[in-house]
């Protein structure tokens, strides 16, 4: 097995709790096939500061070779990852691990090319209806690639030019 390729601004969603959050949260885009959940980046408060503030003076000396504080070094890698993302594939309704793998992979892929278009946040993409198996005969055909790729597209767009609450 190949290693995972890395995609710049978006880091895979490995807390439990923001997880769950994301399932408990309604789907803010539903299509045929899938259905979508995010939830916004907390922007930093003035209380946040004051509490960066206060670890900082907890914080160690600058490194011996002239580097940052450890927590400054902390903070970035927090900023530098504006996406989490994570993907949802039931058996129930992909029971093949080859279509399995390629919605996974075409989830993936579409996210990725429209993060720069996407609110910051946690974003959570699952298949909520499985495709019909007389259809798409084969469990990786490029027919139901093309049918993905499609759909995933279409949702992903709304998603890009449906305003936020906050930014009417």
């Amino acid at each position: 097995m190949g290693a995972r390729i890395r995609r710049p601004g978006i880091e895979p969603l490995r807390d439990a709790a923001a997880f769950q959050r994301l399932l408990r949260t309604p789907p803010c885009i539903i299509s045929a096939h899938f259905a979508i959940h995010h939830l916004a980046k907390r922007e930093e408060t003035p209380d946040s500061a004051a509490n960066m503030a206060v670890v900082r003076q907890l914080s160690t000396d600058a490194s011996p070779d002239g580097g940052e504080y450890v927590d400054d070094q902390l903070r970035e890698a927090v900023e530098v990852s504006r996406h989490a993302f994570a993907v949802v594939v039931p058996k129930r309704h992909a029971r093949r691990a080859v279509t399995r793998s390629l919605l996974k992979r075409e989830m993936r892929a579409a996210f990725a090319g429209h993060v720069p278009r996407l609110d910051p946040g946690a974003w959570l993409m699952r298949l909520r209806a499985g495709f019909d198996r007389s259809q798409y005969p084969s469990a990786a055909s490029l027919a139901l690639r093309k049918v993905v790729r499609t759909e995933l597209a279409h949702v992903l767009e709304d998603c890009a030019t449906k305003r936020s609450p906050e930014r009417r």
